[in-house]
């Protein structure tokens, strides 16, 4: 069943809608990192990242509650790569010494959930 564009089943399992994002959101940064090409300021990477990938990442998070540790770290897994694809984009390398949230801070993206994760 959808309603107001979260998907759900009897059961009140989230995992359909959870499943979609995922895959627009993968889809969409693949579109971001395959025409990126042509614009040299990471800011404009970031500003298409926040308008075609995390806004549905965002979107129902209140409703379909993001508490579980598996799809948090689904969700935060395509942040990073982002975030990786942006440092190599600045430094022509990417140090694996850094961590996600070292990433984070450095491009000034919140992270998508609070967890215990820390990857």
């Amino acid at each position: 069943m959808r309603d107001l564009g979260v998907v759900m089943d009897g059961t009140m399992n989230y995992s359909g809608h959870v499943r979609a994002i995922v895959n627009k959101a993968k889809r969409n940064l693949g579109l971001i990192m395959r025409h990126a090409k042509i614009f040299r300021n990471t800011t404009t990477l970031r500003v298409l990242y926040y308008a075609l990938v995390r806004s549905h990442i965002d979107f129902g998070g209140v409703v379909w509650d993001a508490s579980s540790e598996i799809i948090c770290k689904t969700l935060e897994r395509i942040q990073k790569i982002f975030l990786r694809y942006s440092y190599f984009r600045d430094f022509s390398c990417f140090d694996n010494t850094i961590s996600y949230r070292e990433l984070t801070a450095g491009y000034e993206i919140l992270l998508l959930y609070m967890t215990s994760y820390t990857g």
